[in-house]
C-alpha cells in the first residue's frame, strides 16, 4: 500500500463538535476541577498533622506560582495545537506516540477514580458531617441519626451512582447545557466557601470556641473541649514556621486540588479564539482558587489556632475516644459548629455538597474527547469517535465513561477512596504532567514546523530561548517534585502497596491497548504510526 492513500485515512472530517465555547466556558471548566473547597478541607485537615510547623498559607501560595507556570505550559501547547485530546495530541505528536497514549490513557483512568472517590467526598466529608452539625443547632436527632445512616457503603453506592446518572443523562442531551448547570452548582459552592469566611471572621475568637465546646458538650459530654483537645492531642507539636522543610512537604496536599487546571485542553476544538481562551482560562482558575484556598485556611488559623488543628486531626487520627467527635475536624465541619447559626450552616454544607457534585461531573464530560481522540487516530473503537447527530455529544464516550465509572467505584469498596484518590493525583503527576513538561520543553526543536505556526505569544523567546521551552523546564522541576515527595513520604499515603498496585495496573493495562489496536489496525492495512505525524481535523 502506497504512502499517500494511507495518509489520506488520518486527513478526516471534523469532530462534529460545535465551537460555540468561550474563555469563560475554559476558565469555568479548570476553576470546577481545581475545586477550591475540597481543596481547602483536605488542606487543613490533613498538613498540619502530617508534617507539624508546615505553613499552610505560604505552602498553597507556592503551589499557585507552581501551578501558574505549569498552566502555561499547557495553555501554549493548546494554542499551538487545539484539537480534541489535551496531551494525548501534545505528547504523542513531539514526543512519543506510547508516552502520549500512555499518558492521556492515564489521565482519563486517573480523571474517572477522582469522580467516584468524589462520591465519597459528597457523603462522608460534607453530607454526614453537615447532618450531624445541623442535627445540633436545630436540636434535631433524627437528622444526627440521618448523618450516621448515610455515611454506610449501601447509601454511598446508591447515592453516587443516582447523581452519575444524573451527570451523564445531562452531558448526553448538550454540554452547553452541562455547563449551565455546573456554572450554577459552582456559584453555590463558591458562596458556601465565602459563607465558610463569615463563620470564621465573623465574630471573636473565643465566641467561635465557646461554640465548639457547647457542641461538644452536648453530643460528647466534654466541658471544655478545646481546652482538652489542646492538651491531650498536642504530643509531637511543632509551631508553624513558614522557613521550615515541613512547608514544601504541605505543596503536595495543595497540588491535590491546584493540580487539575488542565481540563479545557481537551476541548480544543469546540473553544472560540482558543489560544487567548486556554491561557486566560487556565492561569486565572489558579490565580483564583490558589488565593481562595490561602484564605480560608488562613481564617480557619484565625478561628481556632493552627495547634487545635494539629491536636483534632492528630487526636483523630490516633485516639478516636479521645477526639469524641461524630464527624473528623474538617473546615467545613468546624465553621457550622463553631458559627452556631443555623443558617449560615446550611449554606456552608450545600457549598462544599456542591464541591463534590462538580468534582463528578467533569470527567464525564472531558473523557470522551479525549476516546474521540484515540478514534480519530485509529486507537479504539470507531464509535468513540461518533457524535450523536440531535445532541452534538460523543454519545458513545460519554456511555463509555459511564461504565467506567461504575467498575471504578465498586472498586473504591475493596482499596479504599481516599488510597484510590491520591493514586489517580499521584499517577497523573507522573505519567502525565511530567510528559506535558518534557514535551513543551523540546517542542520547538522536535516539531519545528508546528512552532513555527504557532500563535505569536507561543513563539515569544527570552535571551533566544523559547519561552515554552523555559516553562516546559521549568514545570518539570515542579512536577518531579511533586512526584518525588508523593513516591518519598508515607504521610500522604500514595506510595501505599495498593495505590502503587492500581497505578501498575492503569498504566500496564494502556500500554497492553496501544499495541492491540497498532497490531490490529496493521492487520486491517492501516499503518498507525502516519496518523502521529500529523494534527488531527478540528
Amino acid at each position: 500500500m502506497s504512502t499517500a492513500p494511507k495518509k489520506t485515512i488520518f486527513l478526516r472530517e471534523a469532530t462534529g463538535l460545535r465551537r460555540n465555547l468561550s474563555w469563560l466556558d475554559a476558565f469555568g471548566i479548570n476553576v470546577l476541577t481545581i475545586n477550591v473547597g475540597l481543596g481547602a478541607l483536605f488542606l487543613a485537615f490533613l498538613a498540619p498533622t502530617s508534617f507539624p510547623g508546615g505553613d499552610m498559607v505560604l505552602a498553597t501560595l507556592l503551589t499557585t506560582v507552581g501551578s501558574l507556570i505549569c498552566a502555561l505550559t499547557w495553555a501554549f501547547l493548546g494554542g499551538s495545537m487545539p484539537r480534541l485530546g489535551g496531551d494525548y495530541i501534545y505528547v504523542s505528536r513531539i514526543v512519543n506516540p506510547l508516552l502520549g497514549f500512555v499518558s492521556n490513557w492515564s489521565v482519563v483512568w486517573f480523571s474517572w477514580l477522582f469522580d467516584v472517590v468524589a462520591v465519597y467526598f459528597f457523603v462522608t466529608d460534607a453530607l454526614s458531617p453537615g447532618l450531624y452539625a445541623l442535627g445540633y443547632l436545630t436540636a434535631n436527632p433524627s437528622l444526627s441519626s440521618l448523618a450516621a445512616t448515610v455515611a454506610t457503603p449501601t447509601w454511598i453506592f446508591i447515592i453516587g451512582v443516582v447523581i452519575i446518572a444524573v451527570i451523564t443523562a445531562i452531558v448526553l442531551v448538550s454540554t452547553k447545557a452541562f455547563m449551565y448547570v455546573v456554572h450554577a452548582v459552582w456559584i453555590v459552592g463558591v458562596i458556601g466557601c465565602l459563607a465558610t469566611l463569615v463563620a470564621f471572621l465573623g465574630s471573636s475568637s473565643s465566641n467561635f470556641v465557646s461554640n465548639i465546646n457547647a457542641y461538644a458538650a452536648s453530643v460528647a459530654g466534654i466541658s471544655n473541649y478545646y481546652a482538652t483537645v489542646l492538651q491531650t492531642g498536642s504530643g509531637g507539636f511543632v509551631p508553624l514556621n513558614p522557613m521550615s522543610i515541613s512547608t514544601i512537604l504541605v505543596i503536595p496536599i495543595a497540588y491535590f486540588s491546584l493540580g487539575w487546571f488542565f481540563y479545557s485542553s481537551y476541548i480544543g476544538t469546540e473553544i472560540k479564539n482558543v489560544s487567548r481562551a486556554q491561557i486566560v482560562g487556565m492561569t486565572l482558575s489558579v490565580l483564583v482558587a490558589g488565593l481562595f484556598m490561602a484564605g480560608l485556611a488562613w481564617a480557619l488559623e484565625q478561628a481556632v489556632s493552627y495547634q487545635f488543628l494539629y491536636a483534632s486531626s492528630n487526636l483523630y487520627f490516633s485516639n478516636a475516644t479521645a477526639y469524641a467527635l461524630p464527624a473528623p475536624p474538617y473546615i467545613n465541619y468546624l465553621a457550622m459548629i463553631g458559627s452556631g447559626n443555623v443558617l449560615l450552616s446550611i449554606v456552608i454544607m450545600l457549598g462544599f455538597l456542591a464541591w463534590a457534585v462538580i468534582w463528578m461531573g467533569m470527567g464525564t464530560l472531558l473523557q470522551p474527547r479525549n476516546m474521540m481522540a484515540w478514534s480519530f487516530d485509529r486507537m479504539g473503537p470507531e464509535l468513540f469517535g461518533k457524535v450523536h447527530e440531535r445532541f452534538g455529544t460523543p454519545h458513545w464516550g460519554i456511555f463509555g465513561a459511564f461504565c467506567g465509572h461504575v467498575v471504578l467505584f465498586l472498586l473504591t469498596f475493596v482499596v479504599g477512596s481516599f488510597i484510590l484518590g491520591l493514586s489517580s493525583t499521584m499517577g497523573t503527576v507522573i505519567f502525565t504532567f511530567i510528559p506535558i513538561a518534557v514535551a513543551a520543553s523540546i517542542f520547538p526543536w522536535r516539531r519545528a514546523e508546528l512552532f513555527n505556526l504557532s500563535p505569536g505569544i507561543v513563539k515569544k523567546r527570552i535571551g533566544g530561548v523559547p519561552l515554552i521551552s523555559l516553562l516546559g523546564v521549568i514545570s518539570l522541576l515542579f512536577v518531579i517534585l511533586n512526584g518525588y515527595l508523593f513516591l518519598a513520604y508515607s504521610a500522604y499515603g500514595a506510595n501505599s502497596s495498593s495505590s502503587l498496585e492500581v497505578i501498575a495496573v492503569i498504566i500496564l493495562v494502556g500500554a497492553i491497548w496501544f499495541y492491540f489496536w497498532k497490531y490490529y489496525r496493521k492487520h486491517q492495512g492501516i499503518d498507525v504510526s502516519l496518523a502521529f505525524h500529523e494534527v488531527p481535523p478540528e
